[in-house]
Order: C-alpha cells, then sequence, then structure tokens
C-alpha cells in the first residue's frame, strides 16, 4: 500500500483486508478490474471494469473515476480512499496517475489566469481562454 495524498491510498488487492481497512479509516474503495476481498459495512464501494490487457481502454473508466475520488476529495478530512486492482502494477496506478495528471492540469490552469492570443489577423482583438 502506498499513500498518495493524506486521503488516497494505492494498494494492491489484500490491501482490502478488513484489518487495512480498519487501521487506515478507509471510508471508499475503488476496485479497478477486481474485486475486494471482503465487503465491509460502512464502507462504500465501487467497481469499474478493466481488463489487464494492452488494448483496453481507460477511456470509460477515467471519469467515473474520477467523479469518485472528486466526491472524496470534497469531503475532508472524514473520508478516504483506496484504489486498488489486482497487484497494483498496471490498472489502478495508471488510473491514479491519470486522475493526479488532470488535477495538476486542472489546478495550473486555474492559477495561470486567462490566456490572450491575437487574431491570425494581427488586428488588437484578442480571445480569452481558460476563464472558468
Amino acid at each position: 500500500m502506498t499513500t498518495i495524498l493524506d486521503y488516497l491510498y494505492l494498494g494492491l488487492r489484500a490491501s482490502t483486508s478488513a484489518t487495512f481497512i480498519s487501521t487506515h479509516t478507509v471510508t471508499d474503495v475503488l476496485s479497478i478490474g477486481s474485486s475486494p476481498l471482503v465487503i465491509l459495512p460502512g464502507v462504500a464501494y465501487h467497481r469499474l471494469s478493466l481488463t489487464d490487457d494492452i488494448d483496453a481502454s481507460l477511456d470509460r473508466v477515467i471519469s467515473p473515476a474520477n467523479d469518485f475520488i472528486t466526491a472524496v476529495a470534497d469531503d475532508q478530512p472524514r473520508r478516504r480512499i483506496l484504489v486498488h486492482c489486482s497487484a497494483a502494477v498496471s490498472r489502478s496506478p495508471t488510473v491514479v496517475a491519470c486522475l493526479l495528471d488532470l488535477q495538476a492540469q486542472h489546478v495550473l490552469a486555474r492559477s495561470t489566469g486567462p490566456h490572450y492570443y491575437s487574431a491570425a489577423s494581427g488586428l488588437p482583438e484578442y480571445r480569452v481562454f481558460g476563464t472558468t
């Protein structure tokens, strides 16, 4: 098991044991591909199907994974999430890395403010990007 952020753990399927969940006060478990070892009362479980295959597409799991992890992140310090797959070698680390990259891009875009460029014609008309 690896602590990624204060509320985000990355682990293998064995990390879903009752001992680990209770010791680390995990409130939410996101399973990528494999099911957890046990289902405990009071813990929210979410499973996303993704095969451990070179041709597997992350496109269909990134958005729901982001929604699930963001909900936990928004409810700090009350909740903690464990993201796991079978061996924590490819699927769950890849999903977590993608989500951290998305968060970093969002923070960077918001912190640098609006971006301006002049029209291709050279006129003093400007378009604003990044103003959400």
